[in-house]
Parts: structure tokens; sequence; C-alpha cells
């Protein structure tokens, strides 16, 4: 048991992508930086609409879910997210 007490506790929602070492990591603005550009070129590059679960537009778009406070979702299965890749080069 005493080996263990020195141990630190981490909680699942804290971001330990790059803390948990000794020392923080050297790339973690250039690894957010990249992260950030690769969603960029994803919402650039490609033409996104929302379809029903049988591949046809929603029309109406699902609703959020205004109970759930912090992410606001529509329910679970109520909708996909088509994307289609565009002519246009970056």
């Amino acid at each position: 048991m005493e080996l263990f007490a020195s141990l630190k506790r981490v909680r699942c929602t804290d971001d330990t992508s790059f803390h948990l070492g000794k020392t923080t990591c050297l790339g973690t603005r250039l690894a957010k930086v990249e992260l950030k550009l690769i969603t960029a070129v994803f919402v650039l590059a490609f033409e996104h609409s929302v379809i029903d679960p049988l591949g046809e537009p929603a029309n109406p778009l699902p609703l959020p879910n205004w109970n759930d406070i912090l992410l606001a979702r529509p329910p679970v299965g109520s909708f996909n997210l088509s994307y289609e890749r565009t002519d246009e080069p970056l």
C-alpha cells in the first residue's frame, strides 16, 4: 500500500495527453496547431450535409436536447453526417 501512496490520481476529465511524465511535452503547442490545421482542412475541403438514418437530407434538422446543459446534442442515432470532396484545390 505504501508503494502506491505517492502516485498522483488523475481524473478522466483532465487533459493528460501531454502531461503524464515528470516534465511537460515540448511539442504540445505544435501538436495542437497541427490538430487545428487538420480540422480546418477537413472543413474546407469537403461539403458537409446532415442526413437522416435512411440517407435522405434531414428536413427539419434534428433538435438539440436543451435539457443537457453541457453538450446540447441531438438524440443519439437521430441523424448522420455526410461529406463529399469539393472540386476546388486547397
